[in-house]
């Protein structure tokens, strides 16, 4: 595995998880930063590719490692975070919140939260803003992703190399384009959380790292790093939360994240690299990873405990909580386990882990339904339910248009004071 490591990809993610965490904040100007999540898509499919395909011209690719590399990489963060997140929530939520939390949290370990969320779409579903590992959808996406791809990228590449994957992963890319926006006209939800709409977004990174692009003069490549980061800019500031979304709109910032990380190859010194590799969005880049797992379950949390949407003193005190979790969570828990010697150094042993892990989380989330049949109460305040969900921090398509979610919680806190489970 041989990749130069480069600060403008730091940076890049730095843009990524705070127009993410602005958005999901609730800070107007930032109404578009949901396109957050599309730029990491294409930083994933542009790193992951690059390794990949070096291991394999190499002939030294090896399925067991690159699944080693990602149990380093994601689980031990994400199961801190999972953890933590049922710790809290037993303190502050509902018996109905805390079983939709226990129901969302086998998919979010098991990794198909996005299929799983897609799903929450009835009378009786909880809003957005109540479901706390909701964020989980897009890691679950990028996971799904990487059990098909690698192998994809082997056949292609033994068949007939580079040359071979490129125009393979371009018509691939070019078949989720069209189900994207043919999806987001007929079933919205689909388009937002399936692999199947997404997955353009990873291989358009992936084709940057394959594809032989020619090497363009300094100037050049610094113009189109300006393009770029234009591009990726102005959705996150002129889209909103009724843009439709994905589909052909995610393509500018999809394609503005590419050109960034193209031009950065042959323009190091170009202004928008030089931007982007500054020591302070650097840094945001590295812990971007925590930050992003952190930051949603904190803002859910303060909005179910108010029972009101948060204010923006109030949103950016708990983001900056999220920041300090994140750099705690990098040097504590990221870093040390993601080197090749965590776990004695054996793979077997990381993978047992991993396993282990995973079935706890299991058998905790049924034992925590089972724990609500029982009518356990939780120990904190029942939240008030006062508005907010209309201008909540996700797409249209994920907000209750008609008021259903607002009668839902009317309902089962009366239910809750008729069997003297409320405070």
């Amino acid at each position: 595995m041989s990749l130069a490591y480069r600060p403008d990809i730091d940076g890049l993610r730095a843009v990524a998880v705070g127009s993410v965490v602005l958005f999901h904040g609730g800070f107007s100007l930032f109404g578009g930063g949901f396109v957050g999540v599309d730029v990491f898509f294409v930083i994933s499919g542009f790193l992951i590719t690059s390794i990949i395909a070096d291991d394999l011209e190499r002939g030294r690719f090896s399925l067991v490692d690159f699944y080693d590399r990602r149990i380093r990489r994601i689980l031990p963060a994400l199961f801190l975070v999972l953890f933590t997140t049922v710790a809290i929530g037993a303190f502050i939520l509902l018996p109905t919140q805390m079983e939709n939390l226990a129901g969302s949290l086998i998919p979010a370990t098991l990794f198909y939260a996005n299929i799983h969320f897609m799903g929450l779409e009835s009378y009786f579903a909880p809003a957005a803003e109540e479901l706390p590992l909701l964020h989980l959808w897009s890691l679950a996406v990028e996971e799904q992703f990487y059990i098909v791809f690698p192998l994809l990228l082997f056949v292609l590449m033994r068949v007939g190399g580079r040359r071979l994957a490129v125009i393979g992963l371009f018509a691939v890319a070019l078949v989720s384009l069209v189900i994207a926006q043919v999806e987001l006209q007929e079933a919205p939800r689909r388009a937002f959380f399936l692999l199947s709409s997404r997955a353009w977004e990873l291989l358009v990174g992936a084709l940057i790292a394959l594809a032989p692009l020619p090497k363009v003069p300094p100037k050049v490549a610094a113009g189109l790093g300006a393009l770029g980061l234009g591009a990726l800019l102005i959705p996150v500031f002129l889209y909103n939360r009724n843009t439709s979304f994905p589909g052909v709109a995610a393509l500018p910032p999809v394609l503005g994240a590419a050109l960034l990380i193209y031009s950065g190859r042959h323009a190091a010194r170009g202004p928008a690299a030089r931007l982007l590799a500054l020591p302070g969005l650097v840094y945001v880049g590295r812990i971007s990873y925590s930050l992003y797992l952190w930051h949603w379950p904190l803002l859910a949390f303060a909005f179910i405990y108010r029972g009101r949407a948060l204010t923006p003193l109030l949103a950016a005190g708990i983001i900056l909580l999220a920041v300090a979790l994140s750099a705690l969570s990098l040097r504590y828990v990221e870093a040390p386990l993601r080197r090749a010697g965590a776990g004695g150094g054996r793979r077997a042993v990381r993978f047992a882990a991993a396993a282990a892990v995973m079935l706890v989380a299991v058998f905790g989330a049924r034992g925590i339904r089972r724990a609500r049949r029982a009518d356990l109460a939780p120990v904190g305040p029942r939240p008030q339910g006062r508005g907010g969900h209309a201008r909540g921090p996700w797409p249209c398509h994920l907000q209750d248009r008609h008021g259903l979610h607002a009668r839902y919680r009317k309902l089962h806190g009366h239910a809750a004071r008729g069997s003297g489970q409320g405070l």
